[in-house]
């Protein structure tokens, strides 16, 4: 992953709480503390810091696909407890144990193509049920809208593409709608192959934009003996978890921080009550509104 600060990466930065914030609700499943962290930590580790402060989990693995690179990567890992694996995910998770509780995210910058696929269908064939699985790529459509279709196919195969997709419904976020479609009849597909009774519940479908149109689809996988504790992890309870096709929208209206401080004064606001947005349009106000437990806060200069 490229290291760029949250300054200049707010969506991210959202992204990366929701999906903390869910995370803390796997202990109905199992303890955390027994869970482990497999990601990209890329430069900064900032997915690593979040989980082993936020949630206590210090087994974690790192895959770091810039070989040349690999001193850096590991002065730079902020707990001794990472391993630090040089490669591509496609060589080195088949070698991983994914046989206990796990937390798996796959944050690629890269659009869906056959290999987000394979390491995607390889963790769910072999995750053991109570662990999650998260996918982030890249969803930025050609800039030309000849061809569109015909640029996904050469990266996932036509056969996978569903029936009625054209040029014109892969523009904007048209893209992360068929790729999320897709990513998701290979997950499903894969689970229910292993012929354990296991099934994937989504929690994730998330689209932001910071440089370029982000996704994210993730969720867990569970056996219907973990029906009821997955209840008790109350999901539902967090709006910004999605089990469907509609995705949330991640969209960071720029603020000046007096502008911050002055709307945090008045949330989260009482039920009927107007909100003072001080000059704001109203749809920026209502989008931090939205956001705001997770909005990073800029510096005073």
């Amino acid at each position: 992953m490229t290291s760029v600060s949250y300054a200049h990466r707010p969506g991210k930065h959202i992204q990366r709480q929701m999906v903390i914030d869910a995370c803390r609700r796997l202990s109905p499943l199992g303890p955390l503390t027994e869970y482990r962290y497999v990601g990209f930590g890329g430069r900064e580790f900032v997915d690593f810091e979040l989980v082993r402060r936020s949630l206590g989990i210090t087994q974690m693995i790192s895959m770091e696909k810039d070989t040349s690179g690999e001193a850096r990567y590991r002065f730079n890992r902020p707990f001794a407890e990472i391993e630090v694996l040089m490669g591509v995910a496609s060589d080195l998770l088949p070698g991983i144990d994914l046989a206990g509780p796990r937390i798996v995210w796959l944050d690629y910058e890269q659009s869906l193509d056959e290999q987000v696929i394979d390491d995607a269908t390889l963790v769910a064939r072999n995750l053991r049920p109570g662990s999650m699985l998260i996918v982030t790529i890249n969803a930025r459509p050609p800039t030309r809208a000849e061809g569109r279709v015909e640029s996904l196919a050469s990266r996932v195969g036509r056969e996978r593409i569903p029936l009625g997709v054209t040029d014109d419904v892969l523009a904007q976020w048209g893209t992360a709608v068929v790729q999320r479609q897709i990513l998701r009849d290979a997950v499903i597909r894969a689970v229910r192959d292993r012929g354990d009774n296991t099934f994937f519940q989504q929690l994730f479908n998330v689209q932001y934009a910071d440089v370029a149109n982000m996704q994210t689809y993730g969720g867990l996988l569970l056996s219907p003996a973990e029906v009821e504790a997955y209840a008790l992890c109350r999901f539902d309870e967090l709006d910004f978890v999605r089990t469907g096709e509609e995705a949330i929208e991640i969209r960071v209206p720029v603020l000046t921080l007096r502008e911050i401080l002055h709307l945090n004064r008045q949330l989260p606001r009482q039920s009927g009550r107007a909100l003072d947005v001080a000059g704001l349009p109203e749809d920026d106000a209502e989008a931090y509104e939205t956001f705001y437990r997770w909005y990073p806060t800029p510096q005073r200069p």
